[in-house]
């Protein structure tokens, strides 16, 4: 089938990430950076997240002390970045899923970077995942936000669920629900991971986590970066306090990954340069390079 989306929609964008490039036919992932944030509510500049993420991993010294690789070692291709529509967002998800499509032809694991996390769509409808394990601050559960809004990045999970199903979603993380997402799951039995249980439970929590998995074929990660706490990663488009650490995060990511070997796409999103010095830019690399590392 080839690439005739890939070659489309996306462009190819210098520094590409952490430096090492095996070529597009050589490569098991395909990393593309989707700059889009039309839909953001609080702090829009998600759309600079791809260039300042590429350009942060090029300065980390890379080596990881988990899985005893380095940036070298991975067969990884970035792409560049989609064309995005700024205030379209069913059509830039729609070239999105396109992109994927000829990805998944080619035997290959699309690694998106973000933007906003309403791109999560897109891969989903493409994958078709058996499992989404998502690491989120909030639910994105709303039916509509804002009011008569069905497709943003506070809906995309809602969305999603209808495709998949929610009790296909394991919320690692969150800690910020609206009435009506709380109305919604109260009463099912979806797995939704706080921090305080998380960090309390740990050995728990991954044996359930792990049970999950060992029934999916496949598997779908999304990240989103105010999973984490404030204080270590400032520069997001919607800070939620009380968050997890980057080591706890790193950890389940860890654990989840040598539980399975089905994992066929990853997305990090809503990395907000405007926010902060460049810090969080360096922790979503480090992020991105750790979780290729251990996919790999």
């Amino acid at each position: 089938m080839g690439y005739e989306f890939l070659d489309l929609y996306v462009f190819p964008v210098k520094p590409g990430f952490s430096g090492f490039d095996v070529g597009r036919d050589k490569a098991k992932f395909i990393i593309i950076g989707v700059p889009f944030d039309s839909t953001t509510s609080q702090r829009p500049g998600t759309r600079f997240g791809p260039k300042f993420l590429r350009e942060a991993s090029i300065g980390l010294e890379g080596y990881s002390l988990r899985t005893n690789k380095f940036p070298e070692d991975l067969m990884v291709h970035d792409a560049g970045d989609l064309s995005v529509l700024h205030g379209d967002l069913r059509e830039t998800q729609k070239r999105l899923e396109n992109v994927i499509n000829d990805i998944r032809s080619e035997r290959k694991i699309p690694i998106l970077i973000g933007g906003e996390h309403s791109i999560t769509l897109a891969p989903i409808k493409s994958l078709k995942p058996d499992l989404l394990i998502v690491f989120d601050a909030h639910l994105d559960l709303r039916n509509e936000w804002p009011p008569g809004v069905k497709n943003s990045h506070a809906t995309v999970m809602r969305r999603i669920a209808e495709y998949i199903g929610l009790d296909n979603i394991i919320f690692i993380g969150s800690r910020a629900y609206s009435r009506e997402e709380y109305e919604l799951i109260k009463n099912r039995k979806t797995l939704i991971f706080n921090p305080n249980y998380l960090e309390k439970n740990i050995t728990e929590s991954l044996y359930k986590i792990k049970e999950l998995i060992h029934r999916a074929n496949n598997i779908y990660l999304s990240i989103d970066l105010d999973v984490l706490d404030p204080s270590q990663a400032p520069g997001v488009g919607d800070p939620e306090p009380e968050g997890i650490s980057l080591t706890l995060l790193l950890d389940v990511l860890d654990n989840i990954t040598k539980y399975t070997k089905n994992i066929i796409g990853a997305d990090l999103v809503e990395l907000s340069p405007p926010y902060d010095p460049g810090f969080t830019a360096h922790v979503a690399a480090k992020i991105l390079f750790e979780l290729i590392s251990m996919i790999q």
